[in-house]
């Protein structure tokens, strides 16, 4: 699993996974903003926290599109992240589910490694979806149904 972080060139950073890279453009899965957070504690002490949230809340979308020259920087998420990560991506769509059933309690696993195993076996499904959409629409011929026009 290729998982990244990515700084833009608004200042924001997002963990994610990549699914597809080019030349010009990255596609991820997943991503999700990191904010910093400054408390200051003392005349002369501060400490900082992160918080990371999804990209685009209020669309179902799972899947976006960075056009390279947007971005910074595409680094390798540190391994000691990565079960954060996925920790994340496991509620946020726990949450989803429980409000679209409206479920008051949830029950979350501990086992990271699970986790990331059940978000690698996503993300390939969705890959090899993607490889196989891009070959059947190269092959398919455009037309309208009734009609022996080709377009």
């Amino acid at each position: 699993m290729d998982y990244r972080i990515l700084g833009k060139n608004n200042g924001e950073s997002m963990f994610c996974i990549v699914l597809k890279e080019t030349q010009d453009e990255i596609m991820v899965m997943f991503p999700m903003t990191i904010e910093k957070h400054v408390i200051p504690i003392g005349p002369t002490t501060i400490r900082e926290t992160y918080s990371a949230s999804q990209l685009c809340p209020f669309s179902d979308d799972k899947i976006f599109t960075f056009y390279k020259p947007e971005l910074l920087y595409i680094k390798p998420l540190s391994k000691d992240a990565i079960p954060f990560y996925v920790n994340m991506i496991n509620r946020h769509e726990s949450l989803e589910t429980m409000k679209r059933y409206n479920i008051e309690s949830l029950v979350q696993s501990d086992e990271v490694l699970n986790q990331i195993e059940d978000i690698n076996d996503k993300v390939e499904v969705i890959k090899q979806f993607l490889s196989e959409h891009e070959e059947s629409e190269e092959e398919e011929i455009p037309s309208v149904k009734g009609n022996k026009t080709m377009h």
